[in-house]
This record gives C-alpha cells, sequence and structure tokens, in this order.
C-alpha cells in the first residue's frame, strides 16, 4: 500500500535487486505503509537505469564485411522516421542508416533532410533512395541486415516475407496485417526467421521498453509486497491529423 502520510518510524527494507532506504511502517489495519515520496524517488531511480542502454545489444550482429548494423527504411513517414532515430539512438556507433524506401520520392526526400544529421549514423547515397510500389524490394537488395517496416499494414506482411527470406532481422510496427491471407503470410515466414535465428520485433513498445519489463519483474519478485489492487494511466498529447489543403487533387 502506497500512502501519502508521514512516518515516524524508518527502516532499511529491501526486495531482490532493490535497495529500499525510505520509511515503512504499520498501519493500524496491519497493512504495511510505504511513504509517496520515498516510493516516487526510488521507483524514479529504478526505471531511469533500467531504460538506459541499447535495444539492439547482443540481439544484432553487424553486416558481414562491416563493422556496423546497415539498417534498411522502409516507410518513410513520420512513424517510419521515428523508428529510425530510436534505433540510431540505441546503437550508438555500431548502426548506420543504409538504405530508404517508400511509395512517395518526397517522403524519401524529407528522410534524407531529417536523418543527415546524424552524422556518421548517416550512410545513404542517392543510389540507395527508392520509391514505388517495389522500393522495398531494392531496399532489401541492397544488402542491409536490419530492416525497419514502417508502411501502412496492408503491405507488410509481403514486405516482412521478402526481409526475412534475404536473411535481415526486423522491426516493423503494428498492426502487422489486415486479412486473414496477411496473417497466414506472417505466421509463416516468422517460423523461417525462428528456423534461421533472425531477430523480429513489432511495435509493442511498452512490452520490449526496460523500464516497464523491469518493474513488472520486480512486482512479481515482490519489492512492494503483495500488490492488491493498481491504478494504470496513460498521458499523451492529441492524435495526429493530416492537412491535405494543399493537395486538393488527393
Amino acid at each position: 500500500m502506497v500512502d501519502n502520510r508521514r512516518t515516524t518510524t524508518a527502516r532499511a527494507a529491501s526486495g531482490p535487486g532493490l535497495e529500499w532506504k525510505g520509511a515503512i511502517t504499520m498501519s493500524s489495519e496491519g497493512k504495511t505503509v510505504i511513504p509517496r515520496r520515498d516510493f516516487l524517488k526510488t521507483t524514479a531511480g529504478l526505471s531511469a537505469a533500467a531504460v538506459a542502454g541499447s535495444f539492439l545489444g547482443g540481439s544484432f550482429g553487424a553486416a558481414q564485411g562491416t563493422d556496423k548494423l546497415r539498417v534498411g527504411l522502409i516507410g518513410c513517414g513520420s512513424r517510419g522516421n521515428g523508428a529510425a532515430h530510436n534505433a540510431l539512438d540505441a546503437g550508438g556507433d555500431g548502426i548506420e542508416v543504409y538504405a530508404l524506401g517508400d511509395l512517395f520520392e518526397d517522403r524519401v526526400n524529407g528522410a534524407m533532410n531529417g536523418l543527415k544529421g546524424r552524422g556518421a549514423q548517416f550512410n545513404v547515397t542517392p543510389e540507395r533512395c527508392f520509391s514505388g510500389f517495389d522500393a522495398y524490394k531494392k531496399v532489401i537488395e541492397t544488402g542491409v541486415n536490419y530492416v525497419i517496416l514502417g508502411t501502412p499494414p496492408g503491405f507488410r506482411p509481403f514486405q516482412f516475407k521478402a526481409a526475412i527470406e534475404a536473411g535481415a532481422h526486423v522491426f516493423m510496427e503494428k498492426p502487422v496485417a489486415v486479412c486473414p491471407a496477411g496473417v497466414r503470410m506472417m505466421l509463416a515466414a516468422g517460423e523461417l526467421a525462428t528456423e534461421r535465428k533472425l531477430g523480429v520485433v513489432a511495435g509493442t513498445q511498452r512490452r520490449h521498453q526496460r523500464g516497464y519489463v523491469e518493474t513488472i519483474k520486480r512486482l512479481h519478485d515482490g519489492a512492494i509486497g503483495k500488490v492488491l489492487s493498481m491504478q494504470v494511466y496513460w498521458n499523451q498529447g492529441g492524435l495526429w491529423s493530416h492537412n491535405h489543403d494543399d493537395h486538393p487533387e488527393w
């Protein structure tokens, strides 16, 4: 039980991997009481430490013949661009964006401009920029070994299958398919990825974010005792919208 009340008795407590240095008392009902300020101070430090580090560390090997992981971005809209920056933030010096592809050329150009500021992490030449319905194939054929799929989900099964057959690791956004045929294609490609020991991650980010994973583990290990109830909140800004007034022909 987490409580706002001040406590008069302080003692050290510890859980699995958690050093608790705040105050803990027993309420008149026999419940353990932890002051909210101490709880937030300790768990905030836990989250900051757990979320630090590389998403790619130990999961994906560098491309053959180079010491860097080569990323192919397929789908250069806002989500694809965001995922590319996330990968570069996580990979440090061991990763570079190597090829770009999108249905629309202006999206590719936008990604080029947005990623140029990454310095040595950006290694895209005009020859490795592709547009059109077959752009995803051309990106994969450049020899990238890590593919980011940020395209609309209707295209995802075909692109995922092509990436796995080429031996590339994949990060793809959700949802992964929009019809039964697409789902079956995804499942078959997923089995092939398992056989080839390829890394596949979907954009259900909270299931992979280290702060969340570590916090749940510690709750299961009893770090704060028996959990009787929880409240979960999600805060964010407004949902995005696209203004097409400048393209009336659309």
